[in-house]
């Protein structure tokens, strides 16, 4: 069981990952997770960094595809201002979001990574759908109510399998 919630990468947030690291690990697709991971929980629109992130990754031929649990118009909102493909709904950790997301893009399994801010949605689901994952810290501190309740499990799931020191896995930089 451990090793479908251990990530393959903690790092401190998507804009630590370098276009260098994913071309070196051979990563043509990202899925990414919308709340906390890519745009605040509480924030409706994204900000110039992470559209000028996602430029970065277009022009080099590293595509992103977006799978959320959140409410389609959510979803829409922020694949519309980021002018990239999502996937509705994603229902991690189930497979059928990363089904959809793996129909709409012509890498394999082996060139894709999913980013995401939750153990037990986006890394469990990733895992055991046999993709690399990078957990990041969430953007906030501060959670949805229906996150607050996952967050407590995900803690208590890291402190088990890396100590209560586990915050230290965290880079700040992935390494090449």
């Amino acid at each position: 069981m451990s090793i479908k919630l251990t990530p393959t990468w903690f790092i401190k947030d998507y804009l630590s990952i370098s276009i260098e690291f994913l071309k070196k690990q051979s990563i043509k697709t990202i899925f990414a997770d919308i709340d906390n991971t890519l745009v605040d929980w509480d924030e409706l629109d994204t900000n110039d960094t992470l559209q000028t992130w996602v430029q970065q990754l277009k022009e080099n031929q590293i595509e992103i595809i977006l799978v959320s649990n959140n409410r389609k118009n959510r979803i829409e909102r922020v694949a519309e201002q980021l002018g990239v493909p999502y996937v509705f709904p994603g229902l991690k950790p189930l497979h059928k979001g990363f089904k959809e997301a793996l129909s709409q893009t012509t890498a394999t399994k082996d060139e894709i990574v999913m980013i995401g801010d939750q153990l037990l949605t986006d890394i469990l689901g990733a895992g055991t759908f046999g993709i690399k994952t990078i957990l990041v810290k969430p953007l906030k501190l501060s959670d949805a109510k229906k996150t607050r309740i996952n967050r407590f499990f995900e803690n208590l799931i890291l402190t088990i399998l890396y100590g209560k020191n586990y915050s230290e896995k965290w880079e700040e930089k992935i390494h090449d």
